[in-house]
């Protein structure tokens, strides 16, 4: 999402016309029930600002907490070769009325003025600017409006709207057995533990806890990508390899170089047409679960 106000947390970078490999920063804990706001919104593209490339699809999602939220908003871009780059913005809502420190350095205020509306004084060094999260239409929709100076000092006034609200608990599949992501093609599968979030339009998944982040995607230009050595010395071109797990024809499987706020996993194997991807995504470089991160990278594989 473009907007001078907020600046964007993570960026997935799209190659050569593959769908994105999605270098997410924090991911959201799974989603609790009994809250109005809680859930995944789907935004009204008319009301998002235009950028280039534009977007495809926008999303937000509110995550209940002991103290207010977490939050998680995720933008898709079409690239030139067809494929698709995800953007995420990761943040938390903190009802208390009092400063906290936000995810992009600033600081924030925020309170429930009413059972439908949440507002939120954001401080970014000189400059700030009010947020509120409005619900109206019985629950229906959700409109998030920001006004105020960005961090140029810019005058800025920005209102999206949000429908088609997803519902806040996750299914009862969730609760009690593995989960799947597949990709869009549906030839590549990978499994998840029990409890987590699954976005299937996304193809992403994360953990409670916000610790994991996982994405799975496929290249689907077979003639270029017969072969697993064909791939890396273009993946490790985004993704520098530190410490390699695994490098035969049927598997690579990496840890690449920390970013700002973490590192993860890079997996691929072969597919149908083109190759299987994986990132699994490590908030603040801290793997809370190995063997369970183990077996998620070792889950990625190939649909028949």
């Amino acid at each position: 999402m473009v907007r001078g106000l907020w600046l964007i947390a993570a960026v997935s970078i799209g190659l050569w016309g593959m769908p994105a490999l999605a270098a997410s920063i924090q991911a959201a804990p799974a989603a609790g029930g009994g809250d109005a706001f809680a859930g995944t919104w789907l935004a009204d593209m008319s009301t998002v600002p235009p950028q280039q490339p534009p977007l495809k699809s926008q999303t937000f999602a509110f995550t209940k907490t002991a103290d207010g939220y977490t939050t998680k908003q995720t933008s898709v871009k079409q690239t030139k070769g067809g494929g698709t780059s995800s953007t995420w913005i990761d943040g938390r809502i903190v009802l208390s009325g009092k400063p906290y420190p936000g995810a992009m350095g600033d600081t924030r205020t925020c309170h429930r003025a009413d059972a439908d509306t949440i507002d939120c004084s954001v401080a970014m060094g000189p400059n700030s600017f009010e947020e509120t999260y409005a619900l109206s239409d019985g629950g229906k929709t959700f409109t998030d409006t920001m006004k105020g100076k960005d961090e140029q000092g810019n005058e800025q006034a920005i209102a999206i709207v949000y429908r088609g609200h997803s519902g806040a608990a996750p299914s009862s599949a969730a609760l009690t057995g593995p989960q799947h992501v597949v990709t869009r093609n549906g030839e590549c599968d990978v499994t998840v533990p029990a409890g987590w979030t699954v976005d299937p339009a996304m193809r992403e998944a994360w953990s409670a806890g916000s610790a994991v982040d996982v994405h799975v995607f496929t290249t689907d230009y077979a003639a270029n990508m017969k072969s697993l050595a064909d791939l890396k010395p273009l993946v490790s071109g985004a993704y520098k390899p530190v410490k390699v797990f695994e490098d035969t024809p049927k598997r690579l499987w990496y840890q690449y170089a920390p970013h700002p706020t973490g590192n993860g996993w890079y997996v691929a194997t072969l597919a149908k047409t083109g190759t299987c991807n994986l990132e699994i995504a490590f908030r603040n470089s801290v793997i809370p679960d190995k063997n369970a991160a183990k077996q998620i990278a070792l889950s990625l594989k190939a649909v028949p």
